[in-house]
């Protein structure tokens, strides 16, 4: 069986690895740290979207969504973060 990817979908998978990038090298404004943080996760599940429409495809993007979510509200509050994290699981 062979497996093939979208455009969209390989971009998505790079502009994440790009993200994640942004953030392990540092930004200097706190802000932009944060959206690259939950950028990242958040386009993992864009990812899955993109690859197919099946159920799998929307809980996995659904997880996702809430993984960047507590991301980024664990840079705030880790209380809150820990919350979203906890629901994703």
């Amino acid at each position: 069986m062979t497996y093939t990817t979208s455009r969209a979908a390989r971009a998505a998978i790079w502009f994440s690895l790009f993200l994640s990038l942004q953030f392990f090298i540092g930004l200097d404004n706190p802000a932009l740290s944060m959206a690259a943080k939950g950028g990242s996760v958040a386009m993992l599940g864009v990812y899955a979207l993109l690859l197919g429409r099946s159920a799998t495809h929307w809980h996995i993007a659904a997880v996702m969504a809430i993984g960047a979510v507590g991301d980024v509200f664990m840079e705030c509050n880790t209380v809150i973060g820990g919350g979203f994290f906890a629901l994703g699981h």
